[in-house]
Parts: structure tokens; sequence; C-alpha cells
């Protein structure tokens, strides 16, 4: 996931959908890379800000399966990509979507909610979850996304 935190990408649902998958035994990693946004108000303006920052520093699984990349330069988030089996765009709203584009160009697969932007800008294999999804319904596309990706994975090495 990439992209600055702040309450309209939703990386609070994508932790504790995660955080479900985990504790029914799925092993994979979630990497989120983007600054911590609208530093300059109160946290009571803040929305979901200051508990998604507060998820991923003291989360069990943080520095384990939940990676933090809060101050990326631009050569680390290319080699994340690298790195990436897929990115996941939780966004509630979009203006472009640059993630997504910068993904493509890495041919990875794609996760996103349901969004008019996404399926504009988006090239090849898109995978989606409800724009209203909750984070229960989220859980059960990650889950479905992640099986997918094992199943390709698997057959590649046959």
């Amino acid at each position: 996931m990439v992209g600055t935190i702040e309450p309209r990408k939703a990386y609070l649902d994508a932790i504790e959908a995660a955080t479900h998958l985990w504790n029914q035994g799925i092993d994979f990693m979630l990497v989120i890379v983007g600054r911590e946004g609208w530093v300059g108000l109160r946290d009571s303006k803040r929305r979901t800000i200051p508990e998604t920052i507060r998820r991923l520093r003291s989360h069990p699984e943080a520095g384990n399966r939940l990676l933090w990349f809060y101050d990326a330069t631009d050569s680390v988030l290319a080699e994340l990509y690298e790195l990436a089996d897929a990115l996941v765009c939780t966004s509630l709203g979009e203006g472009f979507g640059l993630p997504l584009v910068e993904a493509a160009q890495h041919n990875l697969p794609l996760l996103v909610r349901d969004l008019p932007v996404f399926s504009e800008i988006s090239k090849g294999e898109i995978s989606t979850f409800p724009e209203d999804a909750t984070r229960k319904v989220l859980a059960e596309h990650m889950q479905a996304f992640l099986s997918v990706l094992a199943d390709e994975e698997s057959a590649l090495k046959a």
C-alpha cells in the first residue's frame, strides 16, 4: 500500500482486515509506504489518523508482517515495488491513483476498492472489492486475492 496516511486511504481498515487473516493463520506481509498526513491539525480533527499510527507502531505484527515505511526515498519505494507481490488500495476516493500506475509499471496484480477512477486507469489484472465493503468483507476479498496469488506462484514453480 502506498500513499499518505490519511482517513480517505482507509489504512486502518486494511490493518484490521490483515489482523483478522493473521489470526486465522494466513501468512503474508502488509507493507505500507507513506508519511503521516494532516500533522498540523489537532488529533480531534485528524479522524482515523491517530488510531492508524498507533496501530502501525504498536501492532503485535509491527516490524514482522506489518511494515511501515514512513520516510521512504524514491529509490526505496522503487525497490519495494520490485519486491512486492501485489498492490492493495483501500482508498475511499482518489483524484488519480498514482500508486496503481506505479504498480502497473512493475506488473503487479492489484486489489482495489471498486472506484470508477481505478477502473479508468488500471490495465491488465485488477481485482476489486465493493466500494462500501466492511472490514470483514475486505478481509474476505484479501483472503481470496492471496489464494489466487499463491496458486499463480505454485503454477510458476511447477
